[in-house]
């Protein structure tokens, strides 16, 4: 059994290094503190394992050949990110408001010096929704990563072997980019830092959404 594993490695990590809605979801609650990062990098990496099961099995193969399916699957993503970058951005709004409401006009600010809570199961929930119903990943698994398999060899091994092989290395990505974060937020202004940022990732959230509700799958 020959796996072109150089260029399925390569290939993969070009699709991550290719900023979407994962990227945008992990680095937003990277922003809120370390444990929601990776939990929510850990949610968007258990979305790609029930793809990984789904192309496994033959399903995707399927999902991709109804124009019914995918188009619901697409929407319902689409409406996912809109509600998601909704969110962030009046929670951000929000909290600003509470904030300076909590300050006179002479106090420093300490808000950002330390990790803001959030729940680490919304933060995975939040990866792995994001995931799910990201119809691209659907594609990947059923249409590309087959392209780098042994026809001659059984399949399914091979699949999974590929798909788990994505996941690690996804694993190892989201660490470094998690880190990255922190540090981010972290050095001089924390708390202007993680506001820019979760607004950012909230309007790029709403724009990723729009787009996939207007593009084609």
């Amino acid at each position: 059994m020959t796996i072109n594993l150089a260029g399925f490695i390569a290939v993969v990590a070009i699709a991550y290094l290719v900023p979407g809605p994962d990227f945008l979801i992990v680095t937003r609650y990277s922003a809120r503190n370390t444990a929601a990062g990776r939990a929510s990098a850990l949610g968007a990496q258990a979305g790609l394992c029930v793809h990984m099961l789904v192309a496994a099995s033959g399903l995707s193969a399927l999902l991709i050949h109804s124009s019914y399916a995918l188009a619901v699957v697409k929407l319902l993503g689409a409406a996912y990110l809109i509600w998601l970058g909704s969110t962030t951005l009046w929670r951000s709004l929000r909290e600003r408001r509470r904030t300076d409401n909590r300050q006179g006009p002479d106090t420093p600010s300490e808000r950002g010096n330390e990790a803001i809570a959030v729940s680490v199961g919304s933060a995975f929930r939040a990866g792995c929704m994001t995931n799910l119903l990201n119809p691209k990943a659907m594609l990947f698994f059923a249409s590309v990563l087959p392209q780098f398999v042994d026809p001659s060899a059984p399949i399914l091994p091979q699949v999974l072997l590929l798909a788990l092989l994505d996941i690690v290395l996804g694993v190892a990505y989201w660490l470094v980019v998690i880190g990255m974060a922190r540090k981010l937020i972290r050095s001089g202004s924390a708390a202007h830092h993680r506001e820019w940022w979760e607004r950012t990732c909230g309007a790029a959230l709403v724009a990723a959404g729009a787009a996939l509700a207007r593009a084609g799958v």
